[in-house]
């Protein structure tokens, strides 16, 4: 009989210790920059040269539960006539994915910072 008064009170402790319900919190917020293009043109000793600059910032926040992360998202296309040497990174996009917490941003490709939400930014 003490056994059975003893298991008996073990269920109990184990029930009333159980969480009674599951519940998931997401929050999300995007912010998506893409404004119109700038140019201009110039006209220095005979020689025509137009410049146009073109700049795509997406900043996507997902909280899920414990879990925070911001991806970035930056892209800036410059398009010399006539075609002139650039930066490296000219129409490359650069993104990252970081903790809420951090202060330092952490560079990944941007597959990893967005997913499948990559697609509706390219």
């Amino acid at each position: 009989m003490k056994f059975s008064i003893l298991v008996a009170s073990f269920l109990v402790v184990l029930v009333a210790g159980a969480p009674t319900s599951t519940s998931e919190v997401k929050q999300e917020s995007w912010s998506d920059n893409h404004g119109p293009c700038s140019s201009y043109s110039s006209d220095v000793n005979g020689v025509k040269t137009s410049v146009n600059t073109c700049t795509r910032e997406v900043t996507w926040r997902l909280r899920h539960n414990d879990d925070c992360n911001i991806s970035t998202y930056y892209k800036k296309t410059v398009t010399l006539v006539p075609e002139t040497s650039t930066e490296p990174f000219n129409g490359v996009a650069q993104c990252t994915k970081t903790p809420c917490d951090a202060t330092e941003k952490i560079t990944v490709d941007c597959a990893t910072a967005f997913g499948e939400k990559l697609s509706q930014i390219e």
